[in-house]
């Protein structure tokens, strides 16, 4: 089967936050083709896009609804 695509670490960010955080553009890529949440809020309240350094990656994101 696999991961969870919605599962939370103790920070509450999901998979797609530890994506963008690393700038892996293919697994951004492949997990909101997959159905992943474009914005959800970690317990600081960052979704994955503020976490971002790539504006690649950032542009993949904000292309799917990302907002900050």
């Amino acid at each position: 089967k696999g991961a969870k695509i919605e599962a939370r670490n103790n920070e509450e960010r999901t998979p797609l936050h530890k994506a963008a955080k690393s700038d892996a553009e293919n697994v951004v890529k492949l997990l909101i083709e997959r159905g992943a949440e474009v914005n959800p809020r970690d317990k600081y309240d960052l979704t994955p896009v503020r976490l971002v350094e790539n504006l690649k990656t950032a542009h993949i994101l904000e292309q799917h609804g990302a907002t900050e």
